[in-house]
């Protein structure tokens, strides 16, 4: 696991290092620095599973950064930009001419292989906000560097994984109802994808197959107890709203990757109803709680107090969530990281200026 992530020169980051624990939240306002942390995590990963880091690779599978002079911060007091990660026995710095021309550069000082911490070589998804769409046909997945367990960055091969592996069995610890969880601790990662949908649609079920003869996978959806009706017909996924599919690949993704894998999810609230939102908070606690690092880029408050409950409610430990809030000066327009921290009660230490208070200055604006 990471527990720290330095970043000098890079973007709109001057000089800054970032702690990390096993759920990170990275929050602020647009174009505030968020998206260059899960940049930075990117550019080093890709450039691993690519070359062994022979070559920093700024675009790729899992990010397109562009030249070197796209990373090169307006603030660098020297044209090297550098990206280090620490996890708690050693560190690995990754360092490459910010004025460079190129998208694939030799780094400017070897790299020491046997100081890759976890997150290079363990289990690795990323989700990117724009994901997949309901369509009526999805693609198959043709081989990845990442696995047969590899949904793709806009979880695209999210379907065709489920038709292979829905029947595998999940940690139990994960379910969306406690009550359910029984002393067999796993269950089925179908079933329990489909609980975890039912929090965003009441009553809506799926099924997933290959579509014979094509390289194709189909999915559909249906609803379960619906009053009159019992089981409704299949539905075509354009038929359907549009936030159960566009969250399946998050749920997929929760309920599928291993204890000591990193998961790299943007915007996981986007078209869902606040109730829905608040539920992936929940979600995203008990994933982490069973050891999968989580770095969650969002703008929800709802995904956020869904995690202080689960703080207070005592499926995550305080200890294990950071929470890191994005800023740029307005006199410099540097990059600064506060962390602010969720104690064992669900509150927050302090609130920075601008941290998810939207909603309290429009109700001073009500009441006044």
């Amino acid at each position: 696991m990471i527990n720290e992530l330095g970043l000098e020169n890079f973007k709109s980051f001057s000089s800054e290092n970032v702690e990390f624990s096993n759920l990170n939240i990275l929050s602020g306002l647009n174009g505030s620095g968020k998206s260059s942390v899960i940049q930075a995590l990117c550019v080093i990963r890709q450039s691993f599973d690519q070359n062994g880091i022979s070559l920093v690779n700024l675009n790729g599978d899992l990010v397109t950064v562009g030249k070197g002079r796209d990373c090169l911060s307006d603030f660098a007091d020297s044209d090297i930009v550098t990206i280090e990660v620490y996890d708690k026995t050693s560190s690995f710095i990754l360092s490459f001419d910010g004025k460079s021309s190129l998208s694939s550069i030799k780094p400017t000082q070897p790299v020491l292989l046997e100081k890759i911490p976890e997150f290079f070589t363990g289990d690795f998804q990323l989700l990117v906000a724009d994901r997949i769409s309901p369509k009526t046909l999805y693609g198959q997945q043709d081989g990845s560097r990442y696995g047969t367990d590899y949904l793709g960055r806009y979880g695209e091969y999210s379907i065709d994984f489920l038709s292979k592996y829905g029947d595998r069995f999940v940690a139990n610890s994960r379910r969306s109802e406690v009550e359910k969880r029984t002393s067999e601790n796993r269950i089925r990662l179908l079933d329990a994808i489909i609980e975890w949908l039912q929090v965003v649609s009441p009553g809506v079920s799926l099924e997933v197959g290959e579509v014979g003869g094509t390289d194709n996978v189909s999915l559909k959806y249906r609803y379960e107890g619906v009053e009159a009706l019992g089981v409704t017909n299949l539905y075509r996924p354009t038929n359907v709203g549009f936030g159960i599919t566009y969250s399946l690949p998050i749920i997929t993704s929760c309920l599928s990757i291993s204890p000591g894998g990193t998961l790299i999810i943007e915007n996981p609230e986007a078209h869902l109803h606040p109730r829905a939102q608040f539920e992936m908070g929940r979600l995203l606690s008990l994933v982490a709680a069973d050891g999968v690092q989580l770095f969650v880029e969002t703008h929800s408050d709802h995904i956020l107090n869904g995690i202080r409950l689960a703080v207070k409610n005592g499926l995550i430990t305080s200890s294990e969530v950071s929470l890191n809030y994005f800023s740029r000066s307005v006199e410099d327009g540097i990059t600064q990281v506060e962390n602010p921290v969720i104690k064992e009660d669900g509150k927050l230490n302090y609130w920075p200026d601008g941290f998810f208070d939207e909603w309290g200055r429009s109700l001073q604006k009500l009441l006044d």
